[in-house]
């Protein structure tokens, strides 16, 4: 368990950065995060944080982390130091690196409408899906090496209104034809990629979305199917309460 005085340090940064109210909200999820095993380095990072974006940043590799917990993951901040991945995870006498990459919001960018019309009818398209599609797909070629030589998976958060699961979708699907065509390589172990974030599908209420870069085996597509069907705040409190107890 992290030490209380960097659990209290980091809880007093919250406030000073947000407010009272927000700080008070999120100390039950951060004391259940500080049963995880390596959680004092994610501690230290809250309580050195200059901005809010980067507590944002921490609290995604937080929310991805008490996901797994919810599904019955044991859960390891850091296994290899700042360096390395944020988290391993293990079930199913199987291990996996976890790499996260959140996308922050970009409320200063103004969408480009890619085509025109004047029938009110029609609805305008916006944003651009290509140039955001290209750029999802750089930043999960970079995490790569994070989780290189064993089995990897790489989680975004995605906080950014203009980007959605089909931006992720359409980057993992080209990364899958480059690695088919010899033009990228996608390392032998890792397996899928998740996207999530600050909300859901308005159709099917889906939250997570998981797409693999080579046909999965078990355990690995169950994982991967598990995590389409939850609810990330339900996941979430269910990680809770396991951590509620008297270890992890």
């Amino acid at each position: 368990m992290a030490n209380e005085g960097w659990i209290d340090k980091a809880i007093q940064r919250l406030v000073d950065l947000t407010d009272h109210a927000t700080g008070s909200a999120f100390t039950k999820i951060l004391r259940g995060v500080a049963r995880i095993d390596g959680s004092e380095a994610k501690f230290k990072r809250f309580a050195r944080a200059s901005t809010i974006d980067e507590m944002s940043d921490l609290n995604a590799e937080l929310t991805f982390a008490l996901m797994f917990v919810g599904l019955g993951f044991s859960v390891v901040f850091e296994p290899s130091g700042e360096k390395g991945p944020d988290l391993s995870i293990s079930r199913d006498r199987q291990l996996a690196l976890v790499e996260v990459k959140r996308f922050r919001n970009r409320p200063d960018v103004t969408t480009e409408k890619r085509t025109t019309t004047d029938d009110p009818l029609v609805f305008q398209p916006y944003g651009q899906p290509e140039k955001d599609t290209d750029k999802v797909r750089s930043e999960l070629y970079k995490k790569f090496r994070q989780v290189d030589g064993q089995n990897g998976i790489l989680a975004v958060w995605c906080d950014d209104d203009d980007l959605d699961y089909l931006e992720h979708e359409f980057a993992v699907n080209d990364m899958r034809r480059d690695a088919e065509s010899n033009l990228q390589q996608i390392p032998e172990n890792v397996l899928f990629s998740i996207f999530a974030g600050n909300w859901h599908s308005c159709s099917t209420g889906q939250e997570v979305y998981c797409r693999p870069f080579r046909a999965l085996v078990e355990p690995f597509r169950t994982w991967a199917d598990e995590l389409e069907v939850v609810s990330v705040s339900g996941c979430v409190g269910e990680a809770l309460k396991k951590l509620s107890g008297p270890s992890v």
